[in-house]
């Protein structure tokens, strides 16, 4: 399939964006990114945000199969990554993992140097994207409000998110603490299962493989477990100086396995 990366620039690229949040992100007519801020971005003068999105060229003509939306901020020559999706048949083929690298293009001939946003803590996969393939920065845990998980047994779960930091100048491409591989990471640093101070620069910790499952089919070990998670890396993040730096994998036997590698910050002053 051809395809090809371009800002969001017509009325039709604008409603392509809107029917693909609504089938994503099961979004009403009030909740999503709309027409008029698209078209404010695309003016372009002055700047006023990003947004990018990817279109194949196929047999049923341009088709818009990706997209992702940030707002200027008033810190640090920043981006705020509002907004970002995949279209479910083209998921999982590095699509949303290039999107980001033509953002960031973008982003620096804006003449910005970071970019914030926010992901679920235990979002498997989000995470391994952000933090072990773009090297973002897990630096502040935010609680949010409860949502319904399990309508017939009246369990709700928490939705935390991580305030996250991309820093364009990074090399995305180093390895984290100048280690080879995975295994030397996962064998020489602690891992955390309780709030309490560690006296290591950095700490791992084990995040589930697929919480999204785990929400619908067992939403009571799914709550105990963002709660524990809650407790833990608020207490790291928020209290301790910790930040998020990398996400890491690991085989047991059939199983694949996720940890956090937490670096402890050096305070200013």
């Amino acid at each position: 399939m051809d395809y090809e990366f371009r800002e969001l620039v017509t009325e039709d690229d604008f409603k392509q964006c809107i029917d693909l949040q609504k089938s994503l992100f099961n979004l009403s007519e009030t909740e999503v990114i709309s027409p008029l801020l698209l078209r404010l971005i695309a003016r372009n003068n002055p700047p006023t945000g990003i947004s990018l999105g990817i279109f194949s060229h196929g047999m049923n003509g341009i088709e818009l199969i990706g997209f992702m939306i940030g707002f200027a901020t008033f810190i640090d020559r920043s981006i705020y990554g509002l907004m970002i999706g995949i279209r479910p048949d083209q998921q999982n083929k590095g699509y949303g993992y290039k999107l980001f690298l033509k953002f960031r293009e973008k982003a620096i001939t804006m003449n910005l140097d970071c970019m914030y946003g926010i992901v679920d803590p235990l979002e498997a996969n989000l995470a391994y994207l952000y933090f072990a393939n773009l090297r973002f920065t897990g630096i502040k845990y935010e609680e949010e409000t409860y949502v319904l998980s399990n309508v017939n047994r009246k369990i709700y779960i928490p939705i935390d998110k991580l305030l996250i930091r991309w820093d364009f100048n990074k090399d995305i491409h180093l390895n984290q603490d100048g280690l080879l591989n995975n295994k030397e990471i996962l064998n020489k640093y602690p891992l955390v299962n309780s709030v309490k101070d560690y006296n290591s620069d950095y700490l791992l910790y084990k995040i589930p493989y697929d919480f999204k499952n785990m929400q619908k089919e067992n939403p009571e070990k799914a709550l105990q477990l963002r709660l524990e998670s809650r407790s833990i890396l608020k207490y790291l993040i928020n209290e301790s100086n910790y930040h998020i730096i990398s996400c890491l994998t690991d085989k047991k036997g059939e199983k694949t396995e996720l940890f956090y590698l937490l670096q402890k910050m050096i305070s200013p002053g």
